[in-house]
């Protein structure tokens, strides 16, 4: 039997409708779907970026510090053993035993056994006439040159020494770098680097040594100064 057209085919309209108006997933539950692909998106990325970048930071920092910390407790203990002999030389003679230790790391590295190529030997570097000095100063009998590989005998004489120099040029704006220029070069060298306003101007003075060995050997002992001053306040 023939239908009209528009009553054709009842069942396929029907089934059309019902597609067109079949039930879709709730809109929270697509949003939670959606949002939770987001969020592990954004976890992998960060992961990525954590690994990539912040990690190796955070290593590079943390190696940096445990870094620092390994060399401020090497040059802590360096010298250590002879802390005794140090202490009472400055005690002695007056001298800030930080000063006395800048000075023998920067001789010798604090090897008791070290002979210059100028007879200076032991911790301190000690010529036979500073030696002799302190010896006649101190009414030691027997002295020989050679009782300086003594630690103790040495930093004795070194110190005596160096606190006659700090004492030579008390007038000055800062006797420590004459001290230590003579200490290095001696007396007749300094003599010819103290004119003008280095006479008595630290700063001046030091760029007036003619030596360059001179000039960065003061400019060392004075750094290491510091940095082992610097470590005293931090125990």
């Amino acid at each position: 039997m023939n239908f009209p057209g528009r009553l054709a085919n009842p069942l396929r309209r029907r089934t059309r409708r019902g597609r067109r108006n079949a039930p879709s997933l709730p809109d929270t539950e697509a949003a939670k779907n959606f949002e939770m692909r987001r969020s592990q998106t954004i976890a992998t990325i960060g992961g990525v970026k954590w690994r990539r970048t912040i990690l190796p930071i955070l290593l590079v920092i943390v190696f940096g510090i445990l870094g620092a910390a390994g060399y401020l407790t090497f040059v802590s203990r360096q010298g250590r053993k002879f802390e005794p002999q140090i202490t009472a030389a400055a005690h002695r003679y007056h001298v800030d035993p930080l000063l006395v230790k800048a000075v023998i790391w920067q001789e010798t590295r604090f090897h008791p056994d070290r002979r210059g190529r100028a007879g200076e030997i032991g911790l301190m570097q000690i010529q036979e006439a500073a030696a002799l000095d302190w010896a006649g100063a101190e009414h030691v009998r027997n002295f020989s040159h050679e009782q300086c590989f003594d630690p103790g005998t040495n930093v004795l004489a070194g110190t005596f020494y160096l606190s006659k120099l700090l004492k030579r040029y008390a007038k000055t704006d800062n006797p420590l770098p004459f001290a230590l220029a003579d200490y290095n070069a001696g007396r007749g060298h300094l003599l010819k680097w103290v004119g003008g306003a280095g006479a008595t101007n630290s700063v001046v003075f030091v760029g007036q040594i003619g030596f360059p060995q001179t000039r960065a050997y003061v400019k060392s002992v004075m750094r290491r100064y510091a940095f082992y001053k610097f470590l005293a306040r931090l125990v």
